[in-house]
């Protein structure tokens, strides 16, 4: 990285701090502390420059792609896909999402339901049979040679064979074909139609708790944060997205931001998941700027020993707290008890 500090200092991290260097992206680390971790999530320093690594175009991407019809199919699911994420057979992140999360993607909920609160199992039920998908809804993509995308779908199809009882649809894309089915991004604003679930104009809130890799572990989380959004009138919106040894719960309350009592109780309920994640030792690894301060408090090992060394740092390079004071809940000295 290249930064811009306080002080009006610039910086190059790693490599980059050597005059001359042709392997500033190549080598990740450098001479001493690795300091860039530091100005990610954080407010000490501007950064201006950055290198990213690019993958390969591969050859081939195989998608391997299954619904399914039992929310109790999830530990099942989870626990065998993951030794295939330790063993490396999976590199990319699959990620289990809810019938919600794909019916919002095809219309707004009123198509499927006119009453208050979060809706009922039954008529989730049939919305969810209208269009076809499942209570949980994922896809597997391998990518790479095609001799050996094809072992690993074996692989793949192997370890959950007899563990679920639905089976994969395969579709493949390989090098010259058209992008659409390659896994190739394409840029589009066609996501952010979701938050108009409830109709416009659509607001949301991400509660991101990250759990480790486990069946049971995520079966645990997702009965209790369901359970508390429908318990505050809401529908439960979510994923588990598969890193290599973690899951990440990737949940949204979506509300109507011109309706003030769902409002509130969006930030309410937002206040509460933070509260009972930490309890049950699931942490944030994100949030919205109104809810910075709560998530770095409960970060609470050692009566709070992580947000003192972040604010000791801050006011070690920031002294004046210039660079964007109370991100992430770090707020310079001056600051300190006096934030609205």
């Amino acid at each position: 990285m290249e930064v811009v500090t306080a002080d009006g200092s610039l910086l190059r991290t790693g490599m980059g701090a050597l005059e001359g260097s042709n392997a500033w992206h190549a080598f990740p680390y450098g001479f001493g502390p690795s300091w860039d971790p530091a100005f990610m999530q954080s407010n000490f320093g501007i950064v201006t420059k950055m290198g990213l690594w690019l993958m390969p175009a591969p050859r081939q991407t195989l998608n391997l792609a299954m619904q399914l019809d039992r929310t109790d199919e999830l530990p099942a699911a989870v626990d065998a896909l993951r030794p295939l994420k330790l063993d490396g057979t999976v590199a990319a992140s699959p990620s289990f999402g809810n019938v919600i999360r794909n019916l919002a993607t095809r219309a707004t909920r009123s198509q499927y339901y006119q009453g208050t609160g979060a809706m009922p199992a039954d008529v989730l039920e049939s919305a969810r049979q209208q269009a076809g998908v499942g209570h949980w809804n994922f896809g597997i993509r391998l990518f790479g040679d095609p001799d050996i995308n094809a072992i690993n779908a074996r692989k793949v199809r192997q370890a959950f064979a007899g563990k679920v009882d639905a089976e994969f649809t395969e579709t493949e894309w390989n090098a010259g074909d058209d992008l659409p089915g390659s896994g190739h991004p394409v840029p589009s604003l066609g996501a952010l139609g979701v938050v108009d679930w409830l109709g416009g104009p659509g607001g949301h809130l991400t509660f991101s708790p990250v759990s480790h890799f486990s069946g049971a572990e995520a079966w645990k989380q997702y009965t209790t944060v369901r359970g508390m959004y429908e318990d505050a009138g809401f529908d439960y919106y979510g994923g588990f997205t598969a890193g290599q040894r973690y899951l990440n719960h990737i949940t949204m309350i979506v509300f109507n931001r011109n309706d003030d009592d769902m409002t509130a109780r969006a930030n309410a309920l937002f206040s509460r998941l933070i509260a009972v994640g930490a309890e049950n030792g699931w942490g944030e690894y994100r949030t919205h700027t109104l809810f910075y301060d709560e998530v770095a408090r409960s970060f609470a090992y050692n009566n709070g020993a992580l947000l003192r060394w972040n604010e000791k740092v801050k006011d070690a390079i920031d002294p004046q707290g210039i660079i964007a004071p109370g991100k992430m809940g770090i707020w310079p000295r001056r600051y300190r008890g006096v934030q609205g």
